[in-house]
């Protein structure tokens, strides 16, 4: 039995960031990643852009906290590849001036005072194009203004957070394999990992396995406190089709987001999200059910083109409709909340102490959820933020567990 000081079980964004704080603070002389073979991570099917909290309801107190970890947060993340989120930009679409100048307040207020009006309509037809600037369905009032919202490359944002542990300084290394947790009698901590054959002893243990969270710690009686929700989502790519010239369109009222991203090729594309989703009653169907069927594809036809949103586009998406390499399916796993929750394993299983766990949510929050966890956990870390993150009273903390 290999003895490890700390095993992060997960490869998505959540994982790679705590990683990425316990390797820039050297937390660990020796540390070890665990991705699973089986199981695309939601990461890099999903995320292709880092939201800055705009989406939620300010007019909510609730709305209003998430947005402000959104937009704090997601600048920590864009800053860990060194990138400064006023090189590009997203245009959101809202229903009213109202909405619109309480949106800009809020970016005004958390250091973006370039995004300060409402576009005119040159501007709009300029960064949107015809397709969605002159689109039927926007009712009278609608408007549009510029957001830090940031577009990434698909698996991007996990990219980046992957190339920062590359250093053979880190002490860190990856595997890739199906993970198995079992009791141990002579394990330090009552409980050992198998992995590929081989049996780890870690000191610590970071679990943050998305939708695979309650599969992998059954053994331990752990996941009945674990509540986990999957939407299946459709997304499609496609070559330019579209003179969108903005890097990313958020329509709030369509519920549509399009892209311009790099696929692996280097070429420019377009893709559509979120414009179809469903619950998964069986969280098993997420981890095997990832074809796209003749009747995603309809759906998704339907919804985008309908009358009442763009219709203009169907023609040109008709065609591209005969290859599923356009398509892809992915699972957005979440909690009860958009937060993601965490917890120590020795609030329900005293009898194995040193688990760690942070349950999926909006990967915005990945930096956020990171620094509480491995604060649970002890380990002192320095943010790097340049002003402490100070919100409004009351003030809002991780969705733990007990508090339900």
């Amino acid at each position: 039995m290999t003895q490890v000081e700390a095993i992060i079980i997960g490869n998505g964004i959540m994982a790679r960031v705590t990683s990425h704080l316990m390797a820039k603070e050297g937390v660990f002389k020796k540390a070890l990643i665990i991705g699973s073979e089986a199981l695309p991570t939601a990461s890099t099917q999903n995320q292709v852009w880092l939201q800055s909290g705009l989406i939620y309801p300010l007019e909510t107190e609730k709305g209003k906290r998430e947005a402000e970890l959104c937009i704090r947060f997601g600048r920590r993340l864009n800053e860990m590849r060194l990138k400064s989120m006023t090189e590009r930009f997203g245009i959101m679409a809202v229903a009213s001036e109202q909405e619109a100048w309480r949106k800009i307040d809020f970016q005004i207020r958390n250091g973006f005072p370039q995004y300060d009006h409402i576009l005119r309509p040159a501007e709009v037809e300029r960064l949107l194009g015809r397709d969605f600037a002159q689109s039927a369905h926007y009712p009278e009032g609608t408007c549009f203004f510029k957001t830090p919202d940031q577009p990434f490359d698909e698996g991007g944002l996990l990219g980046f957070c992957r190339d920062s542990l590359r250093s053979p300084s880190s002490g860190f290394s990856s595997i890739t394999g199906n993970a198995t947790l079992r009791k141990s009698q002579v394990a330090r901590n009552g409980y050992s990992l198998v992995v590929n054959g081989e049996e780890y002893d870690p000191g610590m243990l970071f679990v943050m396995a998305g939708v695979s969270t309650k599969q992998l710690l059954a053994p331990l009686g752990i996941e009945q406190h674990i509540n986990i929700h999957a939407r299946r989502c459709v997304l499609m790519r496609a070559p330019i089709i579209t003179d969108l010239s903005a890097d990313l369109f958020v329509d709030m009222m369509s519920h549509l987001s399009v892209n311009v991203v790099t696929n692996g090729l280097g070429e420019k594309m377009c893709l559509f999200g979120d414009v179809q989703f469903s619950l998964v009653p069986d969280l098993t169907q997420a981890m095997t059910d990832r074809d796209v069927t003749d009747d995603d594809k309809s759906k998704f036809l339907e919804n985008l083109c309908q009358p009442q949103f763009f219709p203009q586009l169907r023609s040109r998406l008709i065609p591209l409709m005969k290859d599923n390499a356009n398509f892809s399916v992915c699972y957005k796993t979440e909690c009860d909340g958009h937060l993601p929750w965490i917890f120590p394993s020795a609030k329900f299983a005293p009898e194995f102490p040193n688990i760690f766990v942070a349950g999926p949510g909006k990967a915005t929050l990945a930096w956020y959820a990171a620094q509480e966890l491995l604060k649970l956990a002890k380990i002192n870390i320095q943010t790097g933020l340049e002003r402490p993150i100070v919100l409004e009273e009351p003030s809002y903390q991780p969705l733990w567990i007990d508090q339900k």
